[in-house]
């Protein structure tokens, strides 16, 4: 499914012009499971993030499909938006039933864009603001829900491809600034700005505790690499369109929209058409392979 951002410009007597709009970068993630059975693939419809209009497919590695494909174990109607660059973190239990996401964001009054969301098979479970989270009281400290870098000068050299960390930074620096949360056997690590630490159990839903000192677990910690989501991004082409034809009535939108508006069309460049009174309606929506469009946004003008 793929988003536009459609506008309609219709005239009294006159004719109407879709101009389907570039939707940009959307992003696809990749995150596994610590044992590397299930995976989740998670693929957005939008380049705004984070954004739940996507879908999400949890694959099971170890049997394949009639195409040779890595199983379908079950999807969700949503996405788990991934960046490099900003602070969001995904993992997928060993049994691919739980799955946690974490963004940093503001909480939203919709439970699936707070800022922590606990699903098990495909069904939100628990939801946590960073506070609750992370055991931090709003009212006597900064509550951040990741570990954010002071020192904005991490690297000597810094390409896409290549990090040199600055030699003034500590071992801890830089465990800290790769490592701010990680899964390590369904275990979730979360070390929030205060440089205290969350542990979570995936696969009991539970916090196993919080406000644990960051210099008293790190000699624990500090040789883990967690494994990271492979993130990539998508292109849609620009698209220009005029009078979308409906597949099944072979009716044009706009006389679909003549009959609901009474009123009629001309072409733009007609030359009697500056003589009428413009009618704008503007529409926003989801378009899918099969050609069914998701209206998210109708205002008229």
């Amino acid at each position: 499914m793929i988003k536009y951002y459609i506008f309609f410009i219709l005239f009294i007597l006159g004719y109407i012009t879709i101009f389907s709009q570039w939707s940009g970068f959307s992003p696809i993630s990749e995150t596994y499971s610590s044992n590397g059975i299930y995976k989740l693939k998670s693929i957005s419809y939008d380049n705004f993030i984070p954004n739940l209009k996507g879908e999400s497919i949890i694959f099971f590695n170890r049997e394949r499909d009639s195409l040779r494909q890595n199983k379908v174990y079950y999807k969700l109607n949503r996405s788990f938006d991934l960046n490099e660059n900003f602070p969001f973190f995904l993992a997928i239990s060993n049994d691919g039933r739980k799955i946690i996401y974490f963004t940093n964001y503001i909480n939203s009054k919709d439970l699936e864009e707070r800022n922590v969301t606990y699903y098990i098979d495909g069904k939100i479970a628990k939801t946590y603001s960073s506070e609750e989270f992370t055991n931090c009281d709003k009212n006597k400290e900064k509550c951040r829900l990741f570990y954010e870098a002071e020192n904005r000068n991490l690297f000597e050299n810094y390409t896409s491809t290549y990090k040199e960390y600055n030699k003034s930074l500590s071992e801890k620096d830089i465990f800290l600034t790769k490592n701010f949360i990680f899964n390590k056997n369904d275990i979730i690590y979360l070390i929030d700005n205060r440089k205290k630490v969350t542990l979570f159990d995936l696969d009991k839903g539970e916090i196993i505790k919080s406000n644990i000192d960051f210099d008293s677990i790190y000699p624990a910690i500090k040789n883990i690499e967690p494994i990271k989501s492979k993130i990539s991004n998508y292109e849609y082409p620009y698209k220009y369109i005029i009078d979308v034809k409906n597949s099944l009535t072979n009716e044009k939108i706009a006389e679909s929209i003549s009959k609901l508006s009474n009123l009629k069309f001309i072409p733009l460049e007609d030359s009697t058409y500056n003589k009428y009174k413009l009618h704008q309606i503007e529409i926003s929506g989801y378009l899918n392979r099969n050609g069914k469009f998701e209206i998210e946004n109708l205002e008229t003008v």
